[in-house]
């Protein structure tokens, strides 16, 4: 497995925690992706030009979830993410209010920091 990441990606740390407390972390190859710079070749791997990108002989897994989800069916152990249904999608709808606070700081980061200080609209950051 090779993990594309960044490491301010609070995506990607999730990622490697999940994969440390699978027990896998020690079989992941950790790829430093620059997904700012001009030449970066994330496309590659993601389209959408982001990290984390698990990419796996089962092919790439895209966002923190299907990275999470994918590591969890490969560590032989206790599973950290359900099968049955009801318990399964309760670990989902974490993941997925997790990822929203995520996304949130990120987007603060975003305006604030790169986007040129013309451009920052201040009731965004709000």
């Amino acid at each position: 497995m090779k993990l594309r990441y960044a490491k301010a990606s609070p995506f990607v740390r999730k990622v490697i925690v999940f994969a440390d407390e699978a027990g896998l972390a020690d079989r992941m190859e950790l790829v430093a992706t620059d997904v700012w710079a001009e030449n970066t070749d994330i496309a590659k791997d993601n389209p959408l030009g982001k990290v984390p990108a698990l990419v796996t002989k089962n092919g790439t897994f895209l966002g923190s979830f299907a990275c999470c989800d994918y590591i969890d069916r490969r560590n032989g152990g206790v599973r950290m993410i359900p099968d049955e249904p009801k318990q399964r999608w309760r670990v989902m709808q974490m993941h997925g209010l997790a990822d929203g606070a995520m996304e949130a700081g990120v987007a603060y980061i975003v305006e604030s920091l790169r986007r040129p200080a013309e451009f920052v609209y201040p009731r965004y950051l709000e």
